[in-house]
């Protein structure tokens, strides 16, 4: 396990120094973060537009010593993204009784694109995200086990993740109860229970946060916090574009396990997959902890960002490690399949990245670092996918953490790429540009 979160806090990290956070969003916080390292008004401070606390919070914490450091600001999200990893190990291998499932499980978890990019992207989606995670693996060890501390634990995780996402965290932490619930004890008293203690965990956390936003900033922060919470899955915001695209967020999904994309809908669509979630609760389980959110987000036709769907990925991800290990690696049709399947991702990923860089040739000029780098990425990790779940299966599924190195110097050759581009690209250079403006 120590392997796994080494290799994650790498390639969750790097490069060290010159950290280049490359989304224009980070601005809305980065802000508050420095008047709680100033003023140290934890409770009564400036918010982002109602957002929780967490991150700003953390940031403010870890950039004491280092003010102007972009790595300090981030440093809270890494940590996050390794913790994240930790969860996916114990849920693999807690459902699965294999310690073989929760290593493939955490070698995919440190290794896919969304848990990559999200660790480094420190936005309120990702703690959200992560927390909610743990609070399925503690509370599902406390649905088998029934040992009260299993379930504290899990409370006090999700009370944590509500700080970052309030409602979006409470709200699938209440889809999981009922949903695990019915699958394993089937109690009525226990469900309402269960789901009473979720409701009281989040308020009791974010209960001082909520008082002092309110004696601060009084009505105007009441109305962006409930249309935050509330509203916003309800109707669009006076200023937004009305957007209904109610499939995006599967493509996100599917883009975000990247680069086992081939692999999990082979998965899916294997004739053995259905037999295997109708007979197992542990598939049962890890469905009910991301398919809710990709159903609510998805039918709420908006996309803007695939972020928003970051509860998915981590799930999802155990949950191929499960059917991987357990059934997929003892199948040769599904071993003949992913063979093919992943050569002919890689050639034509390299045709569509061909083309691209032809087609928009005056924006890749900009920074043709950066579009090399990317370029490199996407066939690199598709290489290291083909060479680690096709062509050394068996020896992958005895012992994935022997090919850690591997998709390590991948992922931090790609960083170290980009970090230069990040002086010399225009588009991720007024990102640097709009952080520092803030922070200094």
């Amino acid at each position: 396990m120590r392997k796994f979160l080494i290799a994650a806090f790498l390639i969750f990290s790097w490069p060290f120094i010159f950290y280049p956070l490359t989304d224009g969003d980070i601005c809305h916080w980065v802000w508050v973060a420095k008047a709680v390292r100033e003023t140290g008004l934890f409770l009564t401070g400036p918010n982002d537009q109602a957002h929780g606390p967490l991150l700003s919070w953390m940031a403010g914490l870890s950039t004491y010593f280092f003010p102007l450091s972009f790595y300090a600001y981030a440093f809270f999200n890494v940590c996050v993204g390794v913790l994240g990893v930790a969860f996916a190990f114990m849920l693999g291998k807690d459902l699965s009784g294999d310690e073989r499932v929760g290593k493939v499980a955490a070698f995919l978890a440190t290794s896919s694109i969304a848990t990559v990019y999200l660790s480094h992207t420190p936005m309120y989606d990702w703690p959200a995200a992560v927390f909610y995670l743990g609070f399925c693996t503690f509370y599902t060890r406390y649905l088998f086990k029934e040992k009260p501390s299993d379930l504290l634990i899990g409370l006090g995780l999700l009370g944590i993740g509500s700080l970052s996402r309030f409602s979006i965290t409470l709200g699938l932490a209440g889809c999981y109860v009922l949903v695990s619930n019915l699958i394993v004890r089937r109690s009525f008293l226990l469900l309402v229970r269960d789901g009473i203690a979720v409701i009281l965990a989040g308020l009791a956390l974010n209960f001082p946060w909520l008082m002092g936003q309110a004696k601060a900033h009084g009505a105007v922060f009441l109305d962006t916090f409930v249309f935050d919470n509330v509203l916003r899955f309800i109707k669009d915001a006076p200023d937004a574009v009305p957007q209904r695209d109610y499939y995006g967020f599967v493509l996100y999904a599917l883009l975000g396990v990247f680069p086992y994309t081939a692999q999990l809908v082979l998965q899916v669509f294997s004739k053995g997959f259905i037999a295997e979630f109708r007979s197992k609760k542990a598939y049962q389980l890890l469905t009910a902890m991301w398919l809710p959110c990709l159903i609510v987000f998805s039918l709420s036709g908006h996309i803007k960002l695939g972020r928003y769907i970051a509860p998915v990925f981590l799930p999802l991800l155990v949950l191929m490690a499960y059917h991987l290990v357990t059934v997929s690696s003892q199948n040769e049709v599904f071993i003949r399949r992913s063979r093919k399947a992943s050569l002919i991702l890689l050639t034509v990923m390299t045709i569509i990245l061909a083309i691209l860089t032809v087609q928009f040739w005056k924006e890749a000029s900009q920074s043709f670092a950066f579009v090399a780098a990317v370029i490199c990425l996407i066939l690199g990790t598709l290489a290291a996918a083909h060479y680690t779940l096709v062509r050394r299966l068996d020896e992958f599924i005895r012992t994935p953490e022997r090919f850690l190195p591997l998709m390590t110097g991948v992922y931090m050759a790609f960083f170290t790429f980009l970090a230069y581009a990040a002086y010399t690209a225009p588009f991720l250079n007024a990102v640097r540009v709009g952080i520092l403006e803030k922070i200094l």
